[in-house]
């Protein structure tokens, strides 16, 4: 069961915005994208509103502080076929990188056929080698390499790898 808190609330799968706002409605503009605004109370659950993003400004008092966040999602998602079967492999956090390999922990799919010094293709031009697991046995440490003297690393996984869409989101065509 999960800690009560301020930010645990429910949010029904129609509530949750599946593709930007002016793709929804080409009228639309960026400042009538949804806002949802939890406010916390004391000793009782936080109030929950519908708002959108132009009210922002009526939210904020002298002396807040706003944080953007400008992070972006990197493609880092493999299918592959290795051995006859279909296999993923997420890229989560880079370890390391030298001239021609960077070392990442990642998720697999079947992570339990993976061995230790399997070399799994990623791409015509990469390889992944397995060197580990990580000390709570849920991800492997794999070494990536470019086959390629002419590409980098950085290069071939941009050329293949996919991005980590949520479920939850439709594909924008």
């Amino acid at each position: 069961m999960e800690k009560p808190g301020i930010f645990n609330y429910n949010l029904p799968v129609n509530r949750i915005a599946s593709r930007p706002v002016e793709l929804r409605d080409v009228t639309a503009s960026r400042d009538l994208a949804k806002l949802l605004y939890a406010r916390a109370r004391t000793n009782s659950p936080c109030e929950i509103q519908d708002l959108i993003f132009s009210d922002l400004t009526a939210l904020l008092s002298p002396g807040d502080l706003l944080i953007l966040n400008n992070t972006r999602v990197t493609a880092c998602r493999f299918f592959v076929s290795h051995q006859g079967r279909e296999m993923e492999i997420f890229l989560v956090n880079k370890l390391s990188e030298e001239p021609g390999q960077v070392t990442y922990t990642a998720l697999a799919k079947p992570m339990r056929r993976l061995k230790l010094g399997q070399e799994i293709k990623l791409s015509p031009d990469l390889v992944a080698k397995v060197l580990g697991r990580t000390e709570d046995q849920r991800q492997i440490i794999v070494q990536l390499s470019s086959l390629n003297p002419l590409r980098s690393v950085a290069a071939c996984i941009d050329e293949v790898a996919a991005m980590p869409i949520p479920t939850y989101i439709r594909a924008i065509s």
